[in-house]
């Protein structure tokens, strides 16, 4: 078993120094000295980490290190040069990790210059006790490198474990801290950062006697930190859940500058209503797009083998169109108007709040408005849901679906106020009903997008003709698909307007109104 620490004192601390230290008690044997660049990669969400995992690029191998058990799972020969992207090469690394990764793109988040000791500790009979290894390890910040505290391994031969113990005491003037092999945590410390610092789950902390000016500046503040987050991403056209976590954000803006009213000054929130609409409609396209390509496979399975190529026009299509919206989007992003947007948004948000010209409503606590717009919305939601129930109507159920996908936002909004376990059952079965709305409304988009591309093939081609069947086979097999899912609202309603769900909502929000 390998006993790690951090070697933590004020001064200088080298290697010569600790090994010094140990002399006056033991022999010491020196048996190397390495060191190199290490490149450390995980997706802009830390997928990686936050399974345990670190993934990193030396000069000859790649490396992925389960930090929590501390050893290295998978070690691979690759010699390539360092971007700041990493696309993982076939084999077991990337069979493992692309379930994990998904959609999402490998970054380079830390550069480290380490330089490793390895020492042998002999006992008075010139027999190895213990393996002593000594890492100094530096992070890049810049143009520059930053030291970190040393880190010490021992690792005790069979039948001398009391030598950890018997180590650790001649050195015991130095300050040593268990160390649990994170070196990411370690090193972003220095640069005043943690890992996992990103999540686009919302996570807003709420007191529920908060004034409601204030909650609602928080949440506000919570989602433009994100879309600021997003924006190099998506600038750079890294992954496209750069642009979905900006556009989630944006939408939840709307939806809380819709729902949420009469608080904050009705000139802002108009203003606001009228920029974050613009920014909703402006990347519709591109994340359109981003959808129907990452259904190539889905669509081609669909067909027998010997139609699926026929589709490849229509995918090829796709994908200059996306080009077009790409640099659309990007263009919007640079803009003057983008810019204006954000800063005076944010200013607002930040301004110095002057207590004596808060309007009453500003100062109601924020869980009675909570309480409010959660009944009110949960009521539509209901009513919708029950006419669907009598009249099949396609138009309820994109009624539905929006008014569903509000009452989420709210829930999570202010989750925080109110009982946990309660609070993650309603908005389970909500997002229960929202995947299957979701589902139904995504199929009846998808045929409208194909039948458009059906309809500006001219048939000049054998090869066009063919595409032009194929699409139509693939339109009638997803609006079957569409009517099983329109089949499944039902028991999926009835799961979430049932007595005992209800009854949830009623006590958290409803009786606590009277």
């Amino acid at each position: 078993m390998v006993h790690s620490y951090i070697v933590k004192k004020s001064g200088t601390q080298n290697v010569s120094q600790i090994i010094s230290a140990l002399k006056d008690h033991f022999p010491i044997i020196q048996d190397s000295r390495e060191q190199g660049n290490y490149f450390y990669y995980d997706t802009f969400d830390w997928r990686l980490y936050k399974k345990g995992y670190h993934l990193y690029l030396t000069d000859q191998h790649l490396s992925l290190f389960n930090f929590k058990r501390n050893y290295i799972e998978i070690e691979e020969d690759l010699v390539t040069s360092v971007s700041k992207t990493l696309m993982l090469p076939a084999g077991s690394i990337q069979k493992q990790l692309i379930p994990l990764l998904d959609v999402r793109a490998l970054i380079l988040v830390a550069t480290f210059k380490k330089i490793s000791y390895s020492f042998r500790i002999l006992n008075k009979d010139k027999k190895t006790i213990a393996y002593l290894k000594i890492n100094q390890n530096k992070i890049k910040d810049g143009n520059r490198f930053i030291a970190l505290d040393p880190c010490l391994e021992i690792r005790p031969l069979r039948g001398y474990t009391q030598s950890v113990s018997t180590i650790r005491k001649k050195i015991s003037f130095y300050d040593l801290k268990v160390y649990h092999n994170d070196l990411i945590r370690m090193g972003l410390q220095v640069l005043g950062r943690i890992p996992a610092d990103y999540s686009s789950k919302i996570n807003i902390p709420l007191k529920p006697q908060l004034p409601a000016g204030q909650a609602l500046r928080k949440i506000y503040r919570y989602l433009l930190q994100i879309m600021k987050k997003n924006e190099n991403g998506i600038i750079n056209d890294i992954d496209i859940e750069f642009l979905h976590d900006f556009r989630v954000s944006v939408r939840r803006t709307r939806s809380a500058l819709g729902q949420i009213k009469n608080i904050l000054d009705e000139d802002i929130v108009q203003k606001a209503t009228k920029d974050f609409n613009y920014l909703g409609q402006s990347t519709n396209r591109l994340r359109d797009i981003d959808v129907y390509l990452l259904k190539e496979d889905q669509y081609k399975e669909m067909l027998s083998e010997n139609r699926r190529d026929y589709l490849n026009p229509f995918f090829e299509d796709l994908k200059h169109q996306r080009k077009i919206e790409n640099a659309l989007v990007i263009k919007i992003l640079k803009s003057v108007r983008y810019k204006r947007i954000i800063n005076e948004w944010e200013f607002y948000l930040n301004a110095r709040i002057n207590a004596k010209n808060l309007t009453a409503t500003e100062k109601k606590p924020i869980i009675i408005v909570a309480r409010k717009v959660i009944c009110e919305r949960n009521q539509k939601v209901l009513e919708f849901g029950k006419n669907i129930v009598i009249t099949s109507s396609d138009e309820l159920l994109h009624q539905l679906r929006i008014a569903g996908k509000k009452l989420r936002y709210l829930l999570e909004f202010f989750n925080s106020l109110f009982p946990q376990t309660e609070m993650q059952i309603l908005i389970k079965k909500l997002k229960q009903l929202q995947d299957n709305l979701g589902d139904y409304h995504d199929l009846a988009v998808h045929q409208e997008m194909l039948k458009k591309f059906e309809e500006q093939l001219t048939i000049k081609e054998s090869g066009e003709k063919e595409t032009i069947l194929t699409l139509g086979i693939l339109i009638r097999k997803l609006n079957e698909k569409q009517e099983l899912v329109k089949k499944d609202f039902f028991e999926t309603f009835r799961i979430y307007s049932a007595p005992e769900i209800q009854k949830i909502f009623h006590d958290l929000f409803y009786d606590s109104m009277l």
